[in-house]
């Protein structure tokens, strides 16, 4: 396979934040992530590096109500529109352990934790949820993948996730992909030739044998990006 390699990298404490209802920590994690992969992309040849980013599941956080412009995610988002009026965060989860409602038999009284009382913003803070579990679950939207360098032009659109699997062995001339004539997987004087995702004219990318072609596998649990 002419010297490919393939390197996962998994920012796991997202997910650990997460389950927790722990939004700021996995924010911080998420940063985190984005910072390995900018370092990721100083260190490798892009036009001989496939690199991807994407998830293989998602949470149930959601970004909920209507906050002013400038609130800050960890912030309040407004007072509910029931008899009760009562405040709440703009992240929540649908369920996990930040689950703090009561309801009780008498209409005119609710159990709840008045999280105007509590620093939202804390590290240690754990988020509303609407269902009480001791752990979080993970959601079933789709998730996005990302990527950038030699083939990352096939993962736009909807797919399967097994697809992704297939486009990093094409890539990397790996499996299946390694017994068939593909253009891009037959060396010549330690060029091989790939095609450009903005044209299907083929570029050629000059290679070591140590560092012919690595994928970059990085796991992000968010759905989005959030801003501080």
């Amino acid at each position: 396979n002419f010297g490919v390699y393939v390197m996962k990298v998994e920012g796991g404490r997202i997910d650990h934040a997460l389950h927790q209802t722990n939004a700021k920590r996995a924010i911080y994690e998420t940063l985190a992530l984005d910072r390995a992969v900018a370092a990721a992309l100083k260190r490798v040849n892009i036009k001989e590096t496939l690199l991807l980013v994407t998830a293989d599941h998602s949470h149930v956080m959601t970004i909920n109500g209507y906050p002013k412009r400038g609130n800050p995610i960890l912030g309040i988002a407004e007072n509910s529109t029931d008899y009760a009026r009562l405040p709440y965060t703009t992240l929540m989860f649908t369920n996990g352990p930040g689950f703090s409602y009561r309801a009780v038999n008498d209409s005119s009284k609710v159990h709840w934790r008045n999280v105007t009382e509590v620093d939202t913003k804390s590290s240690k803070y754990q988020q509303l949820a609407g269902v009480s579990r001791s752990t979080e679950t993970h959601g079933g939207e789709d998730v996005h993948v990302y990527g950038i360098g030699p083939w990352a032009h096939m993962i736009t659109g909807v797919h399967e996730q097994s697809y992704i699997a297939h486009i990093m062995s094409y890539a990397g001339c790996l499996g299946e992909y390694s017994k068939d004539p593909w253009p891009h997987c037959e060396p010549s004087d330690n060029v091989r030739s790939f095609y450009s995702s903005s044209s299907s004219a083929a570029f050629h990318a000059i290679s070591s044998c140590a560092n012919l072609g690595v994928v970059i596998i990085t796991v992000l649990l968010l759905q989005s990006m959030l801003r501080l």
